[in-house]
């Protein structure tokens, strides 16, 4: 009888929690639009070299973020970058970014965005506030902008489908 009133209890409160797993289209530039989570918030960080960053943080603690940076800031042009994005001592200079912070290349690929825009992607793996984390981090360069898409949750609990549906949903127009 106890287990039978556990479980109403439990559907009862069930029933109120919901799952908020819509999602919006937002845009980041005149001609630069991706998909993300409804609760997405605008945040200023302190890197000023950021000129947007975008955070959305789910119901499962997994955190879905998007940053802008103009590279311009660091005196590069669209040419330069067109020169050096996809030489071995740009990936390596990306690479000593990414792994400053204590991290670990689980698996990394690259490619063209939309058949056009060179990205590399990263999954790391690193210790948080005494928690292993995964990081998966994609970063897609367009004229002068690198767009750094990332997912973040625990391992073993990455969500494929969520993550692919961020990634694939970045849309620069022409």
């Amino acid at each position: 009888m106890k287990n039978l009133y556990a479980l109403l209890l439990t559907s009862f409160l069930l029933s109120f929690t919901t799952v908020d797993d819509s999602w919006k289209t937002v845009k980041v530039l005149e001609k630069l639009t991706i998909s993300m989570p409804a609760n997405v918030q605008d945040e200023k960080p302190a890197e000023t070299l950021i000129s947007q960053f975008k955070r959305a943080v789910q119901t499962d603690s997994t955190e879905i973020s998007l940053a802008l940076v103009n590279l311009v800031q660091l005196g590069l042009t669209e040419d330069m970058l067109n020169m050096v994005k996809e030489t071995a001592m740009f990936k390596e200079a990306m690479q000593t970014g990414l792994l400053k912070d204590g991290a670990t290349i689980v698996k990394e690929s690259s490619g063209k965005h939309q058949d056009k825009y060179q990205y590399y992607q990263y999954e790391l793996s690193k210790e948080e506030g005494g928690r292993k984390q995964t990081l998966v981090t994609r970063i897609v360069y367009y004229k002068t902008y690198a767009i750094t898409l990332a997912y973040k949750t625990r391992p073993g609990k990455l969500n494929q489908e969520d993550m692919d549906r961020f990634f694939n949903s970045l849309t620069i127009g022409a």
